[in-house]
């Protein structure tokens, strides 16, 4: 009598730690993919002023919603084994826990709830950190304590600048919010060009003095403006006695200009 009691209660409550844990998964999903700018436009809403906090201290949040998910699957994981193994000898009772676990746990927790998170950042964050805010509130000395002992126990000290180890990282992240249409296609080539303006060295940028182009200072309008169309270039020296003796530059615009205003020039 007692075993049928209890079995709809263990059940029940596998569902619910398992439907708070996919709760949980999607606003972890979520508040790890919102932006600061993001943040500022949800301030205004329910749960907006606790978005702001949780942008200074992230990792808080996040720690405790891990612990309680964690805590969730595995509380879900014993009701589960209990219930089994009253039913079926104990092997037989481990490899069905396992089985079904592994598949509630990839599906229900998993993959659903961290894809809908993706998709709707906005709500499962406003709601997400509300609880967030309540759990680090009761539990934020736990979580400080076992990641003092995680840290305790974890050789080196993280990274110091940033989650980034490489500007391959970086440059793929670009091109990963580039393929989901985050970033426009001008956008995604000026980033790019601000890693390659890096490697780029004074040298490969400067004109060879044998290729300079440059015009005398006695030459006339129609001469300089006829050059710099020839040449391509918007801007040319202007050079007294000789290429190394430059006293100006002119302007391909200001040449036009001239050259229409003064026609016999």
């Amino acid at each position: 009598m007692e075993e049928n009691t209890m079995s709809p209660i263990a059940i029940i409550s596998i569902i619910v730690l398992l439907a708070f844990a996919g709760f949980l998964a999607a606003s972890e999903s979520a508040l790890t993919s919102i932006s600061r700018i993001v943040v500022e436009e949800l301030e205004g809403k329910r749960g907006g002023a606790l978005l702001r906090k949780y942008s200074a201290q992230p990792a808080r949040y996040l720690n405790v919603i891990l612990l309680v998910r964690k805590l969730c699957e595995f509380t879900a994981t014993v009701l589960l084994a209990s219930i089994f193994l009253r039913n079926y000898p104990s092997a037989q009772a481990m490899a069905l826990t396992v089985l079904i676990m592994v598949v509630l746990s990839y599906v229900v927790v998993g993959v659903g709830p961290r894809t809908l998170g993706k998709q709707q950042p906005h709500k499962y964050a406003r709601y997400g950190i509300i609880v967030a805010y309540g759990l680090a509130f009761i539990l934020g000395p736990v979580t400080k304590l076992l990641i003092t002992l995680g840290n305790a126990i974890t050789p080196g000290k993280g990274f110091r600048s940033g989650p980034f180890t490489s500007e391959a990282e970086l440059r793929d992240l670009v091109d990963q919010a580039h393929e989901r249409g985050l970033v426009e296609s001008n956008e995604h080539e000026m980033i790019h060009s601000v890693f390659e303006l890096g490697d780029t060295l004074v040298r490969e940028l400067m004109v060879p003095r044998t290729e300079m182009v440059w015009i005398e200072k006695d030459k006339t309008l129609r001469q300089g403006l006829s050059l710099a169309l020839r040449s391509g270039f918007s801007r040319i020296p202007v050079v007294g006695t000789g290429p190394d003796n430059i006293i100006g530059i002119v302007y391909v615009k200001d040449l036009a200009k001239r050259a229409l205003d003064h026609h016999e020039a």
